[in-house]
């Protein structure tokens, strides 16, 4: 029952976690290049032929941008893809954004793992990102996946300010020592480990291990 919730659970976040995305995403990114394309074309005196191209240029992006929203709102999305594809997206969502430089690289063998595994890891993983955006004030983030296989390793590494995991994970009140217990229940509950080592000023290493 508790891994069905947790399921149930992880799907609900992943939707909710999405539609912020989206709607962030339209309004910096996607409605931004609407913007300057419509001032190309809010004044026909001002408008010529040598503004074409730029005009072609932003709308195409508006729709190529507009296709991989699409994507990110299937919600079947994981099962079609792969936990991978799924977090390259992701990744790719947060590159585009021009804040922080996220390096994602992939090693190894496929290493298999069933639909409600990989939607908890995946969960997890974001949850894990999304703590980076939001707290540590990091520069780079870097996400390498290692696979064989009869293990997969996942680092999230990022060059942030750090902060003392023990003593965030004994503060039980504060947002950031909750994700991090959900992070590392989620986990356990399929059957992986996770150590998250962090310094002060010297960013945080996140690494995760799932076994066949």
């Amino acid at each position: 029952m508790d891994y069905e919730h947790a399921i149930l659970n992880a799907q609900i976040e992943i939707q909710e976690q999405t539609l912020l995305s989206v709607s962030q995403e339209i309004h910096d990114n996607i409605g931004q290049t609407l913007t300057v394309a419509k001032l190309y074309l809010n004044n026909d005196a001002n408008y010529n032929d040598t503004d074409k191209p730029n005009v072609k240029t932003l709308i195409s992006k508006a729709i190529h941008d507009l296709r991989q929203l699409s994507k990110t709102l299937n919600s079947d999305r994981i099962k079609q893809i792969g936990f991978i594809e799924a977090l390259k997206h992701d990744v790719q969502i947060i590159h585009d954004a021009n804040q922080i430089i996220v390096n994602f690289e992939t090693q190894g063998n496929r290493f298999l793992i069933n639909d409600q595994v990989a939607l908890i890891l995946y969960r997890a993983c974001q949850e894990i990102i999304t703590n980076i955006l939001k707290h540590a004030a990091a520069k780079h983030i870097s996400i390498v996946v290692q696979s064989s296989n009869t293990e997969l390793e996942i680092f999230i590494i990022d060059d942030g300010k750090g902060f003392n995991v023990k003593e965030a994970l004994e503060t039980i009140d504060a947002s950031r020592g909750v994700g991090l217990q959900n992070i590392y229940k989620r986990i356990a509950m399929i059957n992986g480990t996770i150590k998250i080592e962090s310094e002060l000023g010297q960013g945080t290493k996140h690494h995760i291990i799932i076994n066949t």
